[in-house]
């Protein structure tokens, strides 16, 4: 039934119901049995039944399984560069197990990947199979043509407008004049994708007069890249918000009146809500001089309205990193801050009555990040760490002395047209003399819709004796999901988070991690991502509903 777009009816929806509908189901259910192995399996007949008022249809179909067919062996004949048992390796179809007429044809495409991944693009492959209708055995023979290994002569870009080539060039990690490699090329087309400028982004080769040598012609679709945004927004952190955005990401400085091209990113934003304001200017210059060295600064102006305190924060950064490989990134940040705390309330404890006034925070941080991910907007592939340390005060100036450690790794997987994915993350922050004390708006927190769901935001962790929350010194969060395509622009998502705060990593007691289970959907919009989730907070038997829409901020 999961595979027919026949429909019966439902509680809350009709039948769906068109002979060309059943016709097509018929198909379906034939090519499931053909890829469990079932070769003669289909529908021989079907009855349909009105009930006496017309309005109610009873459909039964007829289907023979027949027995179940099994892949005897695999040969391969032709190949002259890979040995036998190399090639076998890429091929999905395995003697002894259930035979899959559909996995042929995939394993021809990954026998010519396999050989296109060493520069021999012409190389192609065939798949015949050999059936035994009385044993009930496949053989299945793979003759390969091996062509020579072929060059890239010359890269093309065609399609771009407004960006410049170098901001694509700068992406391909295949050169002119080197073997062609399609595992280069793919990645190539990835990392281009991700800037975020193309609608598309599509790779072809074409052959020259010289001999063995191809041009590699990358076409791309553009897309708008600028946003001018009046928004109204919600989420159960910050309720109603007003959100204006200026942004551009191909931003070129140099390139008046448009100021479109040149792969630089600028962002003005002001977000005003009941208990925030946010005001931000930010700009980044992903490739200094043309060289793997991005610069960039950020100024910010920043409201929160706590129940327990209101917080400014007022301050800037300044930031350079160097790709030291295509997907490794260095990064540094110096930043200065001035934090003050007023408003408190009089429930408030004596840790927080510390922190009252302004304070200071001088900062220089290092980060390393290795990404991987397929697609930076809806990854489906792929893997995203990283890690980083920041020391506050001691030569760098400020009121506060501390480093922090922080480290995250995330893997995506896919499993048919689902994605499973997980996310680990750990993070220590310390003061060193002459400090006694880290303050509460360098400390972790944990719960809410980005870390445990089914927990109010920053619920998981210390409080002081009037219970509101103070933050730790040590953390552990870890998110898995499962996500599944339910129609083209919405997504369902089931998850699992589990996570604590303690004082400190003496204190550190595992049996102490809280622990959420959900559910939650994921809607594109035109006006930004939409997302609502249900979590079950297991220790607190209850649960909450987290919503969103607009920007993540």
């Amino acid at each position: 039934l999961k595979v027919m777009k026949t429909r019966r009816a439902g509680l809350f929806w009709k039948g769906v119901f068109g002979k060309e509908i059943l016709e097509e189901d018929k198909q379906r259910i034939k090519d499931l049995y053909q890829q469990e192995g079932y070769l003669e399996g289909e529908v021989i007949s079907e009855e349909l039944k009105y009930d006496p008022s017309g309005r109610f249809l009873t459909i039964t179909l007829t289907i023979v399984e027949g027995e179940r067919y099994y892949v005897d062996g695999i040969e391969i004949k032709g190949n002259k560069l890979f040995s036998t048992e190399v090639l076998k390796k890429q091929i999905s179809l395995k003697p002894g197990k259930p035979y899959n007429p559909f996995a042929v044809e995939k394993d021809v495409q990954a026998l010519e990947d396999y050989y296109t991944r060493y520069g021999y693009i012409t190389t192609r492959v065939w798949g015949t199979p050999f059936v035994d209708a009385r044993k009930k055995k496949v053989k299945v023979r793979f003759e390969i043509e091996e062509g020579p290994r072929v060059y890239v002569r010359l890269i093309k870009i065609r399609g771009n407008i407004k960006t410049k080539d170098k901001v694509i060039r700068r992406e391909i990690l295949i050169k002119p004049g080197e073997v062609f490699d399609g595992e280069k090329v793919k990645r190539s087309r990835e990392k281009i994708f991700n800037l975020g400028y193309f609608k598309e982004v599509r790779v072809r080769t074409q052959p020259t007069d010289k001999p063995n040598y191809y041009d590699l012609i990358f076409e791309v679709e553009e897309r708008k890249t600028g946003i001018f945004a009046f928004a109204l927004g919600y989420s159960d952190v910050e309720r109603a918000m007003v959100y204006v955005e200026v942004q551009q990401s191909n931003f070129d400085i140099t390139n008046p009146p448009t100021f479109v091209g040149g792969g630089q990113k600028l962002k003005l934003s002001a977000t005003i809500g009941r208990w925030r304001e946010d005001y931000v200017l930010s700009f980044t210059e992903p490739y200094f001089r043309d060289r793997p060295l991005s610069l960039g600064f950020d100024l910010y102006n920043t409201l929160r309205e706590w129940n327990e305190y209101d917080e400014r924060r007022r301050g800037g950064g300044i930031r350079i990193g160097k790709r030291l490989t295509p997907d490794l990134y260095l990064s540094t940040r110096y930043r200065y801050e001035m934090v003050r705390l007023f408003h408190l309330s009089g429930s408030v404890g004596e840790e927080i009555k510390k922190e009252e006034g302004r304070n200071d925070i001088s900062s220089y941080r290092v980060g390393l990040v290795y990404d991987t991910r397929d697609n930076v907007f809806d990854p489906s592939k792929g893997k995203l760490t990283g890690g980083s340390i920041e020391l506050a005060g001691g030569i760098l100036g400020g009121d506060y002395n501390f480093y922090k450690w922080r480290a995250y790794y995330n893997q995506y997987i896919p499993w048919k047209k689902y994605v499973w994915s997980y996310h680990v993350e750990g993070g220590l922050v310390e003061n060193y003399p002459p400090s006694t004390r880290v303050p509460l708006y360098e400390r972790f927190y944990l719960g809410g819709p980005h870390t445990i769901r089914g927990y109010d935001y920053r619920a998981v962790g210390p409080e002081d004796e009037e219970g509101n929350p103070i933050g730790g010194s040590v953390f552990s969060l870890f998110n898995l999901e499962f996500k599944y395509p339910i129609v083209e622009v919405i997504k369902g998502v089931v998850f699992f988070d589990a996570g604590e705060v303690w004082e400190s990593p003496r204190k550190i007691r595992w049996r102490d991690l809280k622990e959420s289970v959900g559910v939650g959907v994921r809607i594109k919009t035109p006006i930004g991502p939409i997302s609502l989730d249900y979590g079950y907070a297991l220790e607190k038997k209850r649960g909450r509903w987290h919503f969103s829409i607009g920007y993540i901020f």
